[in-house]
């Protein structure tokens, strides 16, 4: 079975093409979390951002991209919830949690409008016997 070369976005199905692609162009996909957008970095071609939008729900959570930390093209990203929301890879996100942990002071949470934290447990309910007053 011939695979297609990386530079040939005629194949939406295959995930790892499309990670392929995107790391020889250097393009970065970040998600906004209202709204279930996908803001793509590197390229305004309609067929790369279909085939983008095709994997949405596996690019919305790798954030494969640039690191605002070593500048490298990586397939896991963390979005930092301060200042203009920073993607790490799991290098430079390791780094910084030290660096905030030596220094005993972590940055002001900066939220996109509207936006809510959500735990991703949900809350128990009260024992009997410990009502809230």
């Amino acid at each position: 079975m011939k695979i297609p070369s990386a530079d040939n976005p005629q194949e939406p199905d295959n995930f790892l093409l499309l990670m392929s692609y995107c790391f020889e162009h250097g393009i970065s996909i970040n998600a906004n979390p209202m709204g279930q957008r996908l803001a793509i970095m590197g390229t305004d071609s309609p067929e790369t951002i279909g085939w983008i939008v095709a994997h949405y729900e596996q690019a919305a959570h790798w954030l494969p991209g640039i690191c605002d930390g070593c500048e490298r093209w990586c397939l896991t990203r963390t979005e930092a919830y301060w200042g203009a929301h920073p993607h790490f890879c799991n290098k430079c996100l390791a780094w910084t949690i030290r660096y905030f942990e030596a220094n005993g002071k972590w940055p002001e949470g900066n939220w996109f409008p509207d936006e809510k934290f959500e735990l991703d447990e949900p809350e128990l309910p009260d024992e009997e016997g410990n009502e809230e007053i």
